[in-house]
């Protein structure tokens, strides 16, 4: 009984679908990006990747930060969806249209696309807000199937696409054409979707200006946030398109795109305990700390042992998935997947600042990242992938040394546990750099300290656990 109970939760259910969907895509999306790698070449690929980071780039800028603000008025007020929905839209490809024109301007100054390109960007933008768009109406009126849906297919789609178009012949010009399309067929299936479960039945829009008016005034603490953390988040693209090459694009993205399913990882995991360490903080504030203290330390552990074995075996994943000349891709995963790990440090520390009410402190967090690690990844690029990737991972470190002692003082907790799995995390690190790219160890050599390593650190996590209850 108590199974069928938690089955016919709505907020279970709407967790699962999100689940199951978002990792069928992540395996449809990375054959697709298998399939192309062993077509095209890193400098083609590398072009390819550049186009998609730009329209994510104006899709970004033109959002206004405001997909939460979008989400909670149509939650709390669901006959509100269509007007609230409309009055973004129209907002929104005015935003859209003013970071178009100015990103034109920039690459007249400073960038190398043409025209075709240019236009494709603007594009993918447009669908891209759409899809967004549509989305979270669906999310605030907790209809998470058919996003699990819709994100499954169009996945399958460009998959096809890719499949009976895209040959060693084929330009990223007109790769980039295909994704777009799939962009657009998701925007069509997410319309239809809106008359088919009647979403905006019955309803009106109206004072469609001041409602935009009202929803980007409330946006406007995440705009800004937003717009601090573009040079980390968004801009790594366009570092390198000015300071480095195709290539060194081609490698970068590639790395990224590995590491794509433990940033799904970590993102479920923190969805899933923000509604109740959110309710503990007004509830039970002793249990609050306790949780607090008691899971960062092995949510660290977790996450480190996670990216200490994917570090150890990327070189066999790379060798195993790609072609030869993908082969320098191999240390740039190695460093970019324990900035991941130190992003997702600071990722807990925003949910936990968010679940006490103290979302100011969020911002004096971005203002930080953004003086540090903007120009330390700008020199970073003169190196290529492998520099930025280095200058991004040791600046967000430095940065992390005052957001972690200003998260501390703030909520008033003596973390010294946490302080010391931090120590080995940098053993970790070292050790893993030692064994793949000093001493080189064989696979077997590299699964027994693995193994070894898993052993020591789940031994303590399980006695922890113990003492950590939701």
């Amino acid at each position: 009984m108590s199974i069928k109970i938690i089955l016919s939760n709505k907020v279970f259910r709407n967790f699962s679908y999100l689940t199951i969907g978002s990792i069928l895509g992540q395996l449809l999306s990375l054959y697709s990006i298998y399939y192309i790698t062993n077509l095209i070449t890193p400098e083609f690929y590398g072009i390819y990747a550049f186009l998609i980071s730009q329209g994510i780039l104006l899709f970004r800028v033109s959002s206004f930060g405001n997909n939460n603000i979008v989400i909670r008025k149509i939650a709390r007020d669901k006959d509100s969806a269509k007007n609230v929905a409309f009055s973004t839209l129209v907002f929104r490809i005015l935003f859209i249209l003013i970071s178009s024109l100015l990103y034109i301007l920039y690459n007249h100054y400073f960038g190398q696309l043409d025209r075709l390109q240019l236009i494709l960007i603007v594009l993918y933008a447009v669908a891209n807000s759409l899809c967004y768009l549509i989305e979270w109406v669906f999310t605030g009126l907790q209809n998470m199937k058919t996003i699990a849906v819709v994100n499954f297919a169009t996945n399958l789609i460009w998959l096809i696409l890719v499949l009976f178009f895209i040959n060693e012949n084929s330009e990223p010009n007109e790769i980039f054409v295909f994704y777009v399309l799939s962009f657009f067929i998701k925007a069509l299936f997410y319309i239809i979707m809106l008359y088919v479960k009647k979403i905006f039945l019955g309803q009106h829009i109206r004072d469609v200006r001041s409602t935009g008016l009202n929803l980007n005034k409330e946006s406007w603490p995440y705009f800004a946030m937003l717009l601090l953390l573009i040079p980390i988040s968004n801009l790594d693209n366009n570092f390198l398109d000015l300071n480095s090459t195709e290539v060194e694009l081609g490698y970068y993205n590639l790395a990224k795109r590995l590491i794509g399913p433990f940033s799904l990882l970590n993102t479920m995991l923190i969805t899933a305990i923000f509604p109740n360490i959110s309710s503990m903080w007004v509830d039970d504030r002793n249990k609050f700390s306790k949780v607090l203290s008691n899971g960062f330390p092995l949510f660290i552990l977790l996450f480190g042992s996670i990216c200490f074995g994917f570090c150890l075996f990327c070189n066999e994943v790379v060798d195993l998935l790609f072609k030869k000349e993908y082969k320098p891709a191999v240390i740039v995963c190695q460093i970019q997947i324990w900035y991941f790990l130190f992003f997702s440090i600071d990722f807990l520390m925003g949910t936990f600042l968010g679940a006490s009410n103290k979302e100011k402190l969020i911002l004096k967090f971005a203002i930080i990242y953004s003086i540090i690690c903007t120009p330390s990844m700008f020199l970073g690029s003169y190196y290529g992938a492998t520099g930025i990737s280095l200058a991004l991972l040791i600046s967000f470190m430095l940065s992390m040394l005052f957001s972690w002692f200003m998260f501390k003082n703030v909520i008033n907790l003596k973390m010294r546990t946490s302080q010391y799995t931090f120590f080995v995390i940098f053993i970790l690190m070292a050790l893993s750099y030692l064994i793949t790219q000093i001493y080189v160890l064989n696979f077997l050599y590299k699964l027994l300290v693995l193994v070894i390593v898993l052993f020591c650190i789940s031994a303590y996590v399980i006695k922890q656990f113990k003492k950590l209850s939701f």
